[in-house]
């Protein structure tokens, strides 16, 4: 579900595996990014990828298979905060009357690849950031007295089956996981000092949501502090190696599609390789439109009608921020 300004400026329990830097999918920095963008105002961006939207579209249908299973009365979306720490929300997928008792219960969705990871129905076997997840939301509730019973159920969908997992409250560990997020919080968000960086390929591109415009005057490189002028020399340095590595696959790949000639594929590659199988086949044909010459003649027919067309389906974009590296004969 995507979240609301107000609900991305506050830490919830879906980010405590990646504060605890355990998440496939946050890492501390994209957690603090989105957090301080959606403080500060800035668009928050919210990636909905294949996994959020499954879960999206089947937690309703989930929990009603949860309560025709077990003969609960579920309440659904549960919105609660921590009360002692007002930064902490906790976004319950709902609250079941079940045996007389509410207990917190939590819905997740598993597809084929995922199904490893899911021990057997009634069991905690699952996850280890949901472990974080299910007690955070426990303790909360708790606090907040929704709650009678302490062990959390994850109705969660493995495969196309659901299976009800039980999972107990951890006093230690949800004293742990406050701990945690009050710390973060104290340590980066109130003094906007940006965690490190523990994931580079998925930090890359949240750090520029972080600084998407430039502002101020040009500087020298002598003004950067050492640790900064060690970031510049690195990134240069590892810009010149990935483009001598580039020459040399560029090169490699010529010979390779000479000794291939016509040969559509080839197998049977040496284990040590981790290579199943190269292929060189041709695709087959497309189609492309030149939309440059349909706009001119168009224009011919009704230069106002096209116009208005034209600007009908035209919206302004922020302009990109990309980093580029001038070498010294290249004119700037």
């Amino acid at each position: 579900m995507s979240l609301s300004s107000e609900d991305a400026a506050k830490l919830g329990g879906s980010d405590l595996a990646g504060l605890m830097g355990l998440s496939p999918w946050a890492t501390p920095l994209t957690i603090y990014i989105r957090v301080v963008n959606a403080m500060e105002g800035r668009d928050v961006a919210d990636a909905d990828d294949a996994p959020k939207r499954r879960g999206r579209h089947l937690e309703g249908a989930v929990l009603r298979l949860y309560a025709e299973e077990t003969g609960a009365k579920v309440e659904e979306s549960v919105k609660l905060t921590h009360p002692r720490l007002p930064f902490g929300r906790a976004s319950l997928d709902g609250v079941a009357l079940r045996d007389s008792l509410f207990r917190v219960v939590e819905v997740k969705t598993a597809g084929m690849s995922e199904v490893r990871q899911w021990g057997e129905a009634g069991t905690d076997a699952i996850p280890q950031g949901y472990i974080f997840q299910t007690c955070y939301y426990a303790g909360v509730a708790k606090a907040c007295g929704q709650t009678d019973v302490d062990d959390v159920d994850v109705a969660a969908l493995v495969g196309g089956d659901l299976r009800v997992y039980v999972v107990p409250f951890d006093p230690e560990l949800f004293s742990m996981l406050e701990a945690a997020m009050e710390r973060f919080w104290k340590d980066h968000v109130l003094p906007r000092r940006p965690p490190p960086v523990t994931d580079p390929l998925r930090d890359v591109d949240a750090i520029g949501a972080l600084y998407p415009r430039h502002s101020g005057g040009e500087r020298h490189f002598e003004t950067f502090a050492s640790e900064e002028q060690r970031a510049i020399l690195d990134h240069i340095k590892a810009k010149a190696r990935l483009k001598r590595a580039e020459m040399r696959a560029a090169g490699t790949e010529a010979v390779l599609k000479m000794a291939l000639k016509e040969t559509p594929k080839v197998y049977g590659l040496p284990a040590s390789t981790g290579v199943k199988s190269i292929t060189w086949k041709k695709n087959r044909a497309g189609m492309e439109t030149d939309w440059r010459a349909v706009a001119a003649e168009l224009s011919d027919l009704n230069d106002s009608v096209v116009r208005s067309i034209i600007e009908k389906h035209t919206t302004t974009t922020e302009g990109a921020r990309p980093l580029r590296i001038w070498a010294t004969k290249e004119e700037e």
